[in-house]
C-alpha cells in the first residue's frame, strides 16, 4: 500500500511493479546490490504479461538514453556521459489502475496519487485519454497536464535535482480521477545502475547542496519511506 510522503492516507491505485530483468545467480543479487532483484512474473496466470509488457519497457529505456543524452549535452558533458551507468540501468515500471475518486475519499483527502516528485533520474509516462495528472507550477498552483495523443510525459525526479546540484529541479505532481471511468497509466522510471555514485560535481562545480548517495541507496530509502512492503 502506497502512502506516500506527507499524505494523510494512502493512496486510491493499484500498481504492478517491475524491474530490470536479472537471473537469480546474478552477480549483484548474490552481492546484494539494492532494489537489484528477479521479477516476480505471473507466468502461470497471465504470460502474456511479461511477452507484451518487456518489449514496450525496452523501448522506454531506450528513448530515455536518447533522451538522457542530449540533457548530457544540455549540461556541458559528452552525449555518453550516462551510458555506463545505464547499461545495466535499475529501470522500474508500473502498471497503475485508478478507479475513480468519490466525494467520501476527497473529504478525508485521499488522492490517486498524492502530491509527491519521483525518486529518481527520468520518469516517462504514457497515460490513456482519462486526464487527471496534475502538475505544480513555479507560481504554487495546481495545473492540469492533460494527455495528448501519442505523446509521453517526461519528469524529472529527485536524484537527476541532486545530480546536476539544483540546475535542474524535479517535478511536483499529483492525480486525481474524478472521472466516472478508471483511469490507466503506464510510468517507466528510468534509472541507472544501483551502485552509480550521484555526484553533484560531475555538473556543477560550486560548492555541493547535496551529499553524494548512490542510486540504489537513495531509491531504496525513498521505497522504505512511501511503501508499506518495505518497512518489513
Amino acid at each position: 500500500m502506497a502512502k506516500l510522503e506527507g499524505a494523510k492516507t494512502h493512496d486510491a491505485k493499484e500498481v504492478f511493479f517491475w524491474g530490470w530483468d536479472v537471473a537469480a545467480d546474478d552477480i549483484d543479487v548474490q552481492n546484494n546490490v539494492p532494489m537489484v532483484a528477479p521479477n516476480q512474473w505471473p507466468d502461470v496466470t497471465a504470460a502474456f504479461l511479461r511477452q507484451d509488457i518487456l518489449p514496450y519497457y525496452q523501448s522506454v529505456i531506450a528513448l530515455s538514453r536518447t533522451i538522457l543524452s542530449a540533457i548530457a549535452v544540455g549540461l556541458g558533458q559528452n552525449r555518453d556521459f550516462f551510458d555506463a551507468a545505464y547499461a545495466k540501468p535499475l529501470g522500474r515500471g508500473q502498471l497503475v489502475y485508478y478507479p475513480p475518486i468519490e466525494a467520501s475519499d476527497e473529504s478525508i483527502q485521499r488522492f490517486s496519487a498524492a502530491p509527491h516528485t519521483d525518486f529518481g533520474v527520468l520518469t516517462i509516462l504514457m497515460q490513456d485519454m482519462q486526464g487527471g495528472l496534475q502538475v505544480l507550477n513555479t507560481t504554487g498552483d495546481w495545473i492540469e497536464a492533460p494527455p495528448i495523443q501519442d505523446t509521453f510525459v517526461c519528469n524529472i525526479g529527485d536524484l537527476l535535482e541532486q545530480w546536476t546540484n539544483g540546475r535542474l529541479t524535479s517535478t511536483k505532481h499529483r492525480v486525481i480521477n474524478r472521472a466516472k471511468s478508471a483511469r490507466y497509466s503506464i510510468p517507466i522510471f528510468c534509472d541507472p545502475a544501483s551502485q552509480t555514485p550521484i555526484d553533484p560535481a560531475d555538473f556543477d562545480r560550486d560548492a555541493a547542496k547535496y551529499e553524494i548517495i548512490t542510486a540504489g541507496e537513495h531509491i531504496s530509502k525513498r521505497n522504505k519511506n512511501n511503501f508499506a512492503q518495505y518497512k518489513k
